[in-house]
């Protein structure tokens, strides 16, 4: 109990010590280029092995593009570097099969290093477990190689759900990926993932990491809001939204644009 105690002081510590600053970073040109990386990971995966689908063409110049896929848990998602730069998106809900996950409102717990009393959604973890052996094979060789500064996770929907429970995943395998190497997880329309632990745990882990963390929503999209606060789930605050003006886009207009180029 008492080891529990001391760990939630330093985690809010810890929040309320960098919380502003990370949000002081966000960029809305790199929200975009996240939003059409979560946008290709809905293309056929010969198109984004190929990078030639529309999407892929707002953000050219991707190589060693592996397409990660599941035919029993209809998941896909896609690893590549662009310059300095390791992308992952994850594929959003696509049929009933991802449906059932969705609505699988059962608590399942998160049993990493460090993250105590952490419970996340059992479905969407299940989701992203189906992948991820894979995935972390291979983002491992490619921080590997040379000239690899930061990773970028996106995905929407459902896809934003994986890429925070991805995301944190590679927080918890801190011994094993470079510390230097600085994580950004744009996210767009994405629904709760864990209960306060979990959510008070990552966000310390991407504060003491100096990582960057965003949950791009639209106001009448009903998906940020499940499952119901009412069962103990909840996500990050670092929330943002916005509305179009012209070609300008502020910080609190990305979730209208989000809305008309995913859904």
């Amino acid at each position: 109990m008492r080891r529990r105690r001391t760990m939630t002081v330093v985690v809010v510590l810890l929040i309320l010590l960098c919380g502003e600053d990370v949000r002081a970073d966000y960029s809305v040109e790199l929200a975009m280029t996240a939003l059409y990386y979560a946008k290709a990971a809905y293309c056929k995966a010969e198109a984004i092995f190929s990078w030639t689908c529309a999407s892929c063409a707002r953000n050219p110049g991707m190589q060693r593009v592996r397409v990660f896929t599941n035919a029993e848990h209809s998941t896909q998602a896609f690893v590549g570097v662009n310059e300095s730069m390791i992308v992952v998106s994850f594929r959003g809900t696509r049929d009933v099969t991802n449906w059932l996950h969705n609505l699988d409102f059962i608590f399942a717990p998160y049993t990493h290093d460090g993250c105590v009393g952490c419970l996340v959604h059992a479905g969407f973890n299940c989701e992203l477990e189906s992948l991820w052996a894979e995935m972390w094979g291979y983002l491992q060789e490619l921080v590997a190689g040379k000239g690899i500064e930061g990773i970028l996770i996106t995905g929407h929907s459902l896809g934003g759900a994986m890429a925070t429970l991805a995301a944190s995943n590679l927080m918890s395998q801190n011994s094993l990926f470079p510390s230097a190497l600085k994580v950004l997880l744009y996210t767009f329309g994405q629904p709760r993932v864990g209960n306060e632990a979990f959510v008070n745990w990552l966000l310390a882990s991407f504060c003491r990491g100096g990582h960057e963390s965003y949950r791009v929503t639209h106001k009448r999209d009903p998906v940020p809001h499940v499952p119901p606060c009412s069962l103990g789930i909840y996500t990050s605050p670092m929330r943002y939204g916005t509305t179009m003006t012209g070609t300008r886009c502020t910080r609190t207009a990305m979730m209208s644009l989000a809305h008309r180029v995913l859904l």
